[in-house]
C-alpha cells in the first residue's frame, strides 16, 4: 500500500514538471516564431517604407500560430490595430489558448516580455 502511495506521489509530481516544461518549451518556440515574424515585418519596412499595407491593414505574417500544425496552443497577431498604430512600430503578440499561460510580446524596438495573469493584475517579466 505505502509503495502503490509513493508511486502515485511521483506520478503526479512527474507530470506536474512535464507540464512545466512543455509550457516553457512552448513559451521558447513562440519567442522565436515572434523573431521570425519580425524578420518579415523589418524586410517589409525596407521594401515599402512601412510596416502597413494601408493605413487600416496590417500585412500578413508568416507565422501565425504555436504549433503551425494541428491545434494552436498560441495565437499569434498584432497586438493592435493598424489604424490605431504609427507606421513606423508594431507589436506582436503570441497569445496562449489557455488563457492562465498569458501571452509573450515583442515590440518593433526588440523587447520581449511575457505576461500572465496573477489574480486580478498582470506580471509580466523580460525574455
Amino acid at each position: 500500500m505505502v509503495v502503490l502511495a509513493i508511486a502515485a506521489i511521483l506520478t503526479m509530481l512527474s507530470a506536474w514538471l512535464y507540464r512545466d516544461e512543455q509550457v516553457r518549451a512552448d513559451r521558447g518556440a513562440v519567442a522565436a516564431l515572434l523573431q521570425h515574424d519580425a524578420v518579415f515585418l523589418e524586410a517589409y519596412y525596407s521594401q515599402r517604407g512601412g510596416y502597413k499595407e494601408t493605413a487600416s491593414r496590417w500585412p500578413a505574417l508568416p507565422y501565425t500560430q504555436h504549433p503551425e500544425q494541428g491545434a494552436a496552443r498560441y495565437t499569434i497577431g498584432f497586438a493592435a490595430t493598424a489604424r490605431n498604430t504609427d507606421n513606423g512600430y508594431f507589436v506582436l503578440r503570441a497569445t496562449a489558448t489557455d488563457g492562465l499561460l498569458g501571452y509573450v510580446e515583442l515590440t518593433q524596438t526588440g523587447i520581449m516580455k511575457y505576461c500572465a495573469p496573477d489574480g486580478s493584475k498582470e506580471r509580466c517579466r523580460l525574455l
